[in-house]
C-alpha cells in the first residue's frame, strides 16, 4: 500500500564550541515508511574521549522550520527504539526505529515533508567561553561567556538594579528595578532578577507595557544588557531553539534531573513575577524576555524563550512563545 507521506531527513550539526571534541554524527540514512508504520533509520557516530553518548531524535513537519508538533516547543521522539537514549556505543549502522503511526496517528496520511534531526550529546558540562572574553564586569557583578553557534552569549541571567516588592510596578524613572522571587535578594543572585518588558528594554522608542515601540525595533536593543550585548530577538531565540541542542544540554545540572549543560546555556527554571504580582513557577519553568513586541497587533504581549520541565510539559523542552509584557521575567544578553 502506498502511503501518501513523504519522509525526507535532515541531519543537523552544529558545534556547541565545548570544551571538549563534541560527538559528531554522519551518514544518515533511512527508509521509506514500512507496512507497519515505523521508519528505519540508520547513522554513524563518533567522540574523540568517549566510547557512547546520549542520542535524541527532533521531527518537523515543516521542513525544518520549527521542530514543534503539537505544541509551540519541540518534542523529543517519543515511540522511538534501538540506538537511542542514554548509553549508546559510539560506531557505525546505529539504527533507530520509529513508530511514526503510532506517535502521530492523525498525520499518517498526510503529504507533507518531514524532517529529522539527531542530536548526539556526551554530557561533558560546560562549553567554551567565547574567544579572547572568558567573562565581563557589569554593575558590580562577573559574568561569564559561552560561544553557541559561533555567537557569544552571556551564561548567567542578568542581575542588575534595586528590588522592588513584587507587589508595585516597575517605573520609568531612570533607575533599573527589578523583582527578586518571593522578594527575596539570594533568588536574584542565583536565577538573575525579574524584568517587566518594558523594563528590560529601557523604554526604547517609547515602548511600554501596553504600547509598541515607535518607531518598531530594527536594530539590536540594548536594554538592561552591557554596552556592545543586546536583548536577544525573537528570530535569534528562534535559532538557538533549531540549533541540535536538547533541553537537558541548555539547562544548568542543578536545575533539572539529567541535565547535562554540554552546550554551556546554563538555563536555569527561575519562574516568574506574574500579572497576578505573586510569584510562580520556579523550579518548574524558566523565561527569558526577547526584545521583539508580539507581531499580532496586541500590544500587551512580547515574545520569549521558555525552558519548561514537569508539569507544564509532557518532558523538558524549549521554545518560543509569548507572555504579558507586565509579568517579571529574566533577561540573558547576547553580544552585538
Amino acid at each position: 500500500m502506498k502511503r501518501l507521506l513523504n519522509i525526507l531527513l535532515l541531519f543537523t550539526f552544529v558545534q556547541l564550541s565545548a570544551q571538549n571534541t563534541n560527538p559528531v554524527v554522519s551518514n544518515v540514512r533511512f527508509n521509506e515508511i514500512n507496512s507497519d508504520g515505523t521508519v528505519d533509520i540508520f547513522y554513524d557516530v563518533y567522540d574523540a574521549e568517549q566510547n557512547s553518548v546520549s542520542i535524541t531524535m527532533y521531527a518537523s513537519r515543516d521542513s525544518g522550520q520549527t521542530y514543534t508538533w503539537l505544541y509551540f516547543y519541540p518534542e523529543a521522539c517519543l515511540k522511538v527504539s534501538g540506538d537511542i537514549g542514554d548509553n549508546v556505543s559510539i560506531g557505525s549502522n546505529k539504527h533507530i526505529i520509529w513508530n511514526f503511526v503510532s506517535e502521530h496517528p492523525n498525520t499518517y496520511f498526510s503529504n507533507f515533508t518531514l524532517k529529522l534531526k539527531i542530536i548526539a550529546d556526551d554530557k561533558n558540562v560546560g562549553g567554551s567561553p567565547c574567544p579572547g572574553i572568558d567573562s565581563i564586569e557589569y554593575g558590580g557583578k562577573t559574568y561569564h561567556t559561552v560561544l553557541i553557534d559561533e555567537r557569544c552569549w552571556l551564561k548567567e541571567n542578568i542581575n542588575l538594579g534595586t528590588m522592588i516588592n513584587g507587589t508595585n510596578e516597575q517605573q520609568n524613572n531612570g533607575v533599573v528595578e527589578k523583582y527578586c522571587y518571593d522578594n527575596n535578594e539570594a533568588n536574584c543572585t542565583k536565577y538573575g532578577g525579574l524584568y517587566e518588558w518594558a523594563e528590560a528594554v529601557q523604554y526604547k522608542n517609547g515602548a511600554t507595557n501596553n504600547t509598541s515601540p515607535n518607531p518598531m525595533f530594527n536594530e539590536p536593543v540594548q536594554g538592561i544588557c552591557p554596552t556592545g550585548w543586546h536583548i536577544p530577538s525573537k528570530e535569534e531565540f528562534l535559532a538557538l531553539t533549531l540549533l541540535p541542542i536538547s533541553l537537558v544540554q541548555a539547562f544548568d545540572t542543578t536545575q533539572i534531573p539529567g541535565a547535562t549543560n554540554s552546550s554551556g546555556f546554563s538555563g536555569k527554571t527561575s519562574g516568574i513575577r506574574h500579572s497576578t504580582k505573586v510569584f510562580l513557577h520556579k523550579g518548574v519553568a524558566g523565561y527569558i524576555w526577547s526584545s521583539t513586541p508580539y507581531a499580532d497587533g496586541v500590544e500587551i504581549y512580547a515574545n520569549m524563550l521558555v525552558l519548561y520541565v514537569a508539569p507544564y510539559a509532557l518532558r523538558p523542552t524549549l521554545g518560543v512563545s509569548t507572555d504579558f509584557r507586565i509579568d517579571g521575567i529574566n533577561v540573558r544578553c547576547l553580544m552585538d
